[in-house]
């Protein structure tokens, strides 16, 4: 937790610093949507009384010079959803904050440092994933209207996830923790792993109203194992402040211990929105 809070107060200060720098540009868009609905007891259809609601934020802070490129992503979300005859449940819950510095030097050599926090509201930083890492990026296209850069270096992977009861499909109540080694006879809560990144991301600007980006996330640990990470926005503008987002999703996790089937053990999730931007594209 300390190397957390640490990495999140240097990143702090620095945006403090340069908060009178005009370099800077901000981009995002927030939205926030309550749906309900309310029927008698005698009411001859299948609807019940429900009601949800949520709030998305996906926020860029960039500064972006001739010799360097800082970019901070912060990505939000969070809702509930209640049906009558049955509990309150969460819909969305997540917080994924990405801080990028890339020094450039030549087409070639754009040496880089990141961090990344995956992380959600519901019992925050419980689980949680820090990725530290560094290595070498490229600008393969650099136009207004398309953009496509790759990076790859080593990275430094910690999970903290705290022992929880988990209920089997059989009604049996375990103790469980996602960081855990099958292989010892305690329950881990905390898993480190080295290994190596590749992160492609791709933006095209289709029109004045409509932007596509896309970021490929690969981590391979030299001792087994390897995550994917896709996310996939279209963004449409439908007035002057107003946005629709479609966001695709899809993770992907192979343990050394337990594992997975692939492509059933692909995880996706497709949302819409609506909200108010500001300086989206």
């Amino acid at each position: 937790m300390k190397k957390f809070v640490l990495c999140i107060g240097i990143v702090f200060v620095c945006s403090r610093l340069f908060a009178e720098d005009t370099k800077w540009k901000f981009k995002g868009m927030f939205g926030a949507n309550f749906n309900a609905t309310s029927v008698s007891n005698n009411w001859s259809g299948a609807e019940k009384n429900s009601g949800s609601w949520g709030v998305k934020l996906d926020a860029l802070a960039e500064r972006d010079v001739s010799v360097s490129n800082w970019a901070n992503t912060l990505k939000e979300e969070y809702g509930r959803t209640k049906t009558s005859g049955s509990k309150e449940q969460t819909s969305a819950d997540l917080i994924y904050f990405n801080s990028v510095y890339t020094k450039k030097m030549s087409f070639y050599v754009n040496p880089y440092m990141s961090f990344v926090t995956d992380t959600q509201h519901n019992k925050l930083i419980d689980p949680v994933t820090l990725t530290e890492s560094l290595g070498n990026g490229l600008w393969l296209i650099n136009k207004t209207t398309q953009q496509l850069k790759t990076r790859a270096g080593v990275a430094f992977k910690q999970l903290f996830d705290s022992v929880k009861n988990k209920t089997l499909s059989t009604g049996q109540i375990v103790q469980y923790s996602s960081a855990d080694n099958p292989n010892t006879a305690k329950i881990e809560e905390w898993k480190s792993s080295t290994g190596g990144e590749l992160i492609t991301n791709y933006d095209l600007l289709i029109n004045k109203d409509v932007k596509f980006s896309s970021e490929a996330n690969v981590f391979s640990a030299f001792d087994g194992g390897a995550n994917l990470r896709w996310d996939n926005n279209l963004y449409v503008k439908l007035s002057g402040v107003v946005t629709m987002q479609l966001n695709y999703l899809a993770k992907y996790n192979y343990d050394k211990n337990t594992r997975p089937v692939w492509p059933q053990d692909i995880e996706r999730r497709l949302t819409i929105g609506v909200g108010v931007s500001y300086n989206l594209f």
